[in-house]
């Protein structure tokens, strides 16, 4: 199986960081913004292997 690169755009890499700066704000802490960058570098791993 060829393992393909999952390449983001620049608005949905500005978007994403937006959405983790937000959660750290409203949250007070950075320990669910560390689970959302971990749970969404998982989903990308299991798209570029299905790709």
């Amino acid at each position: 199986m060829v393992k393909r690169d999952v390449i983001w755009t620049r608005t949905a890499d500005i978007q994403f960081v937006g959405i983790l700066e937000y959660w750290v704000k409203r949250n007070k802490s950075n320990t669910y913004s560390k689970k959302l960058v971990k749970l969404v570098t998982e989903r990308t791993k299991q798209i570029a292997d299905k790709l």
